[in-house]
C-alpha cells in the first residue's frame, strides 16, 4: 500500500535490504505454511461441493461458473464474458489440459552461462569474476544462477563478494531478480524495469554507461518520442544537474564531470529534458484546477 519497494523504504521491512527496517518486520515462514494450508482446505471443500476430486479435473469445465447478474457498477456490468466461459469441444481420448509440452526457450537464457562460471565458487565458495555482454531480451538474469545455490546452501547462501560478474548493455526485465546471497552483480548500462525482484541477499550495482554524455546530441535522432518530449533546460534544472555533477566529481573523481562543471556555458547545451507526455499533462492539468480554485 506504501507503493515504496522500489525504494528501499519500506516502512514494515518486507520490501528492503536495510537492517534497520528488516527488524520492523514481524512475520514468520509458519505463518505463510499456514495461510497456504487454509488455502487449501478451503479449494478441496468447494471442489468436493462441485464434485471434482483434482484440479486438472475442473479445467474447461464452464458450465460450472456463472455471471453474477446483481452487479450493477457502471466498469463492469456490459462486460462480456463469453469468450472466457466458451466451452471447448472435448472429443474421446483428448484431454483439456497440459496436452503437449511447451518450449519456453530456457535452454537459451544467460544464466547457463553464468552457472558454467560460477561452478569453482558453487563447488567450493572458491571467489570468482567474469565479465559478459547483455542486451534487453536477457531477462532474470542471474534467478537459476541463484536457484542452484539455493539448492546447495539454502536460504545461508555463499559468502559475500564470492560470484562477480560484471555486465554491459541493456539488461532486460527483472535483472538480478531473487539473487541470493553472495552473488555481487555489476551493470555498466541500463537495465528494465524490476530489478531485484524479491532481492534475496546480493548485491547489485548498476550505472550509465561511461558514454551516457552526448556532446554530438546523437540523443534526439534516436529517441522515439512517441511518449516523451525532449525539453530545454530550466535554471531550477541546470542548478540541479550542476549540484549532481558536483557530487559525483567529489565521490568519483571524474575528469568528465570536472570538464563540464567548467565549461557549463557551452557544455549545458548537451543536456536534454526527458519529459513523459502523459505525466507533462497531468501537470498542466493540475496548474489549471489551481488557478481555477
Amino acid at each position: 500500500m506504501m507503493r515504496k519497494c522500489h525504494l528501499n523504504t519500506c516502512p514494515v521491512g518486507v520490501a528492503t535490504q536495510d537492517p534497520e527496517l528488516r527488524k520492523l518486520f514481524t512475520g514468520k515462514p509458519e505463518h505463510i505454511v499456514n495461510l497456504f494450508k487454509f488455502i487449501a482446505e478451503e479449494l478441496r471443500e468447494i471442489m468436493a461441493e462441485l464434485g471434482f476430486r483434482t484440479i486438472n479435473d475442473m479445467v474447461g469445465k464452464v458450465q460450472f461458473l456463472k455471471v453474477r447478474d446483481d452487479v450493477d457498477h457502471w466498469k463492469i456490468k456490459n462486460i462480456d464474458l463469453s469468450g472466457i466461459l466458451y466451452s471447448m469441444d472435448n472429443p474421446s481420448g483428448m484431454t483439456l489440459h497440459n496436452s503437449e509440452r511447451q518450449d519456453h526457450g530456457l535452454d537459451q537464457v544467460m544464466d547457463w552461462k553464468l552457472l558454467e562460471k560460477a561452478k569453482d565458487a558453487i563447488d567450493s565458495r572458491t571467489p570468482v569474476f567474469a565479465s559478459f555482454n547483455i542486451k534487453n531480451t536477457d531477462r532474470t538474469v542471474g534467478t537459476i544462477l541463484s536457484n542452484e545455490i539455493t539448492k546447495k546452501y539454502f536460504s545461508a547462501g555463499l559468502p559475500h563478494n564470492t560470484i562477480n560478474y560484471k555486465f554491459t548493455g541493456s539488461a532486460g526485465q527483472s535483472f538480478g531478480a531473487f539473487c541470493t546471497k553472495g552473488i555481487s552483480f555489476e551493470l555498466e548500462g541500463e537495465a528494465n524495469d524490476y530489478v531485484g525482484k524479491g532481492l534475496s541477499g546480493a548485491q547489485l550495482a548498476i550505472y550509465p554507461s561511461a558514454r551516457v554524455y552526448d556532446p554530438d546530441n546523437s540523443f534526439v535522432i534516436n529517441c522515439n518520442t512517441e511518449m516523451v518530449d525532449l525539453d530545454p533546460l530550466s535554471p531550477q534544472d541546470e542548478e540541479e544537474i550542476l549540484s549532481l555533477l558536483n557530487k559525483h566529481v567529489q565521490l568519483t573523481q571524474s575528469q568528465v564531470a570536472k570538464y563540464i562543471i567548467n565549461d557549463w556555458d557551452q557544455q549545458s547545451g548537451c543536456f536534454i529534458k526527458i519529459f513523459p507526455k502523459e505525466y507533462k499533462r497531468v501537470l498542466n492539468l493540475q496548474k489549471v484546477q489551481q488557478s481555477a480554485g
